[in-house]
Parts: C-alpha cells; structure tokens; sequence
C-alpha cells in the first residue's frame, strides 16, 4: 500500500507513464553455443524515448540465457521530464520444428522455430508533476513470453505473446502531486499481456529489425502508452569469434 497515510488531491494534472513497456525476447537465438547481442531505440509518443540493450546465450541445445536492459525518458504533456530504468533475467527454452517429408523443394526454406521464456525484472520511475513535485516509484514484473517464428533465408517474422504480473514495492510523492490518480496502485499486482510483431532482414553476421508492441488491461490503463515502436540491430556475437578464430590460425 504505497499511499497509505497521504491525503488526495483534486487537482487535475494529467499523468505521465508509471510503466513502459521493454522489447520483447526475440533474439531468436535456436542452437547450442549461440550468442546474440542486440541495440535498440524505441518511440513512445509523447516524447518518451527509449534504449533497449538485449543479450542471449546458449550454453546446451535447447536452453537460453539472458539479461536485457531498458532505459526511457521524456516529457509529458506540460512538458515535465519523467524517465524509467528496468533490468531482467530470462530463462527460456527454445525447439526448431523439423520440415515435413511431403515439403515442396521447389519452395523456399523457412523454419519454424518455437520458444518460452520466463524472467524476473526489477525497475524504477520518477515523473514529475511541476518544477518542485515529483513522484517516484519502485517496480517488480514476473512475465512468461511464447513465441513463434518463421526464419527464412533473409527474413524472420516473428509473434511473441507475454504476460506479466507487476508490483510497485515502494514510492515518494514530494509536494502538489495528483494522488488521486495514483490510488489504483494500491490494487497491485497488476496482470496484462503484451503482444509484439517483429520483423527482422538478414545482413551476413547481423540482422536490422522492426518491432511494435501493445499493452493490453483494463483494470491498469492509466500506467502506460498502448503502443511502443523498436528498430535496431542485432549482432551474432559466436560467428564473429569463429571468424577471428579461423584467420588467427590461418
């Protein structure tokens, strides 16, 4: 109960983001000993910008491990600056589907590969209301993501499905903040899903990719934007060493 003890105000700010929205975990990585790293900006609308920063590991067949970060900042609607912080560690397990014998040859291999992920994230939010109030909150987010991709020669299209549990810990409100929109966080934790698109072009060890995701709940609208757009890139950090590797022995 973050607001216990603290008296409402009727004043009529509109609120800034309590809850942006990260990437999802679509690194793709789908065999034992790959290592994928990959940077992202983000767009929010509104001014809220973000930085994704995403890496994965492979350590046996068909196990992956990995840590993301998530940085966004911005002004809201009067032009007051707010910004967000978020860490995670995932664990997931990932499976190719192997090609029908019936397959047409003439056609073009694509293949389809499936993976689950879950993951722990720890994050903080800070907004201001006027030059001299503020609000600042700590988070946690318990999420499970399924996602499927179809990996062709040049081209990964790819649909993740994530859902969350996620808990504001501890916050400040300094000063002349609208606590009356902050009251549904007392019915925390808050549950909804995330659905994402991504579309990913292949350039020899890289890949340069787009993605949109949506946040869906109606009981904890007000916490964030609906939509959020990524591009960046993604690096194929063991083909790189095994290029190395190769010269160096040469």
């Amino acid at each position: 109960m973050l607001l216990g003890g603290l008296s409402f105000s009727s004043c009529s700010y509109r609120l800034s983001n309590l809850y942006s929205a990260n990437e999802a975990s679509c690194l793709n990585v789908s065999e034992k000993n790959e290592a994928r790293v990959s940077g992202a900006v983000s767009f929010e609308g509104h001014g809220y910008n973000g930085l994704n920063l995403q890496a994965a590991y492979s350590p046996v067949n068909h196990l992956v491990i990995g840590g993301n970060y998530f940085k966004t900042s911005g002004t809201n609607f009067e032009n007051l600056e707010g910004n967000q912080s978020l860490y995670e560690g995932v664990i997931g397990i990932y499976y190719i589907v192997p090609p029908s014998k019936k397959q047409n040859r003439k056609i073009k291999k694509v293949d389809l590969i499936l993976d689950v992920y879950a993951g722990y994230g720890l994050g903080e939010n800070f907004n201001y209301f006027t030059p001299d109030s503020f609000a600042e909150f700590s988070f946690r987010h318990f999420f499970l993501q399924g996602g499927l991709h179809l990996k062709g020669k040049k081209y990964t299209l790819s649909y993740a499905l994530k859902g969350l549990s996620l808990d504001f810990t501890k916050g400040k409100i300094v000063n002349d903040v609208p606590l009356f929109r902050f009251k549904n966080l007392e019915n925390d934790p808050f549950i909804f899903f995330e659905n994402t698109f991504q579309l990913k072009y292949q350039l020899k060890k890289i890949e340069l990719y787009g993605s949109i995701n949506g946040i869906g709940s109606p009981n904890a609208a007000f916490l964030y934007q609906q939509f959020r757009f990524h591009t960046g890139i993604i690096v194929k950090i063991n083909e790189l060493f095994q290029k190395k590797k190769t010269n160096s022995k040469n």
